[in-house]
């Protein structure tokens, strides 16, 4: 399964082992930003994005499904 996260990224649902990937941000607390946290002078400044595909590893997964569900 795919779908569109509220922030326009792609995440995906694997079929093998349901697990949901989703794009991964990495921020830094910092002076000098548009939006401060309660009014401190300092909030979140993103550093980098990175995509959802870039993330996912292979999978090992060898779960036995019940039948019939």
């Amino acid at each position: 399964m795919e779908i569109t996260d509220l922030a326009g990224q792609k995440e995906i649902m694997r079929r093998e082992d349901h697990q949901l990937i989703g794009p991964l941000w990495v921020a830094e607390f910092s002076k000098g930003v548009k939006y401060d946290s309660e009014k401190t002078g300092f909030g979140w400044k993103t550093v980098m994005t990175i995509p959802s595909s870039d993330l996912a590893l292979p999978t090992t997964c060898k779960m036995k499904r019940p039948a019939g569900a």
